[in-house]
């Protein structure tokens, strides 16, 4: 039973990085887009057009300073959600996994708060556990307390 829990919290927490993989790829697309559409429009007109057309892109800046601000907010978001998400969700040992769990660490947002030599003073954590750990973190763009 426990087994099937930590398969869905795994799925779940691989769900989250894929949903803001794909966030960040239509921003970029969609920001690529308005890049290109200005170039063309840069190119496709003279100098006193150009200055006609300062409005559009007076409209058009500040929407996409907009949307990567709405980005970097769901990125936050997301980081909020990641750090509830349990340890047992990883890909990590169960070695590493249990040794968390003796120490009471349960969550992303309970190991983020532990230093290294904290971690290494854990019983059978040792450096390959450290080096996992801190791999998963930074996958989640998140590392160890300094």
């Amino acid at each position: 039973m426990d087994e099937i829990q930590d398969l869905k919290n795994h799925i779940l927490g691989l769900t989250h990085k894929i949903d803001s993989i794909l966030k960040f790829i239509d921003t970029l697309k969609f920001n690529n887009n308005r890049i290109n559409e200005m170039l063309d429009v840069i190119h496709g007109m003279s100098h006193e057009r150009s200055r006609q057309h300062n409005i559009v892109f007076e409209n058009i800046f500040p929407d996409i300073i907009r949307r990567i601000n709405n980005l970097e907010k769901d990125k936050d978001n997301d980081n909020d959600k990641n750090l509830k998400l349990s340890i047992k969700a990883l890909v990590l040992s169960k070695r590493t996994i249990n040794s968390l769990l003796s120490q009471g660490i349960e969550t992303l947002g309970h190991l983020i708060d532990k230093k290294e030599y904290e971690l290494t003073r854990i019983p059978n954590f040792g450096r390959r556990s450290l080096d996992d750990v801190k791999k998963t973190l930074k996958e989640y763009n998140l590392e160890l307390k300094k």
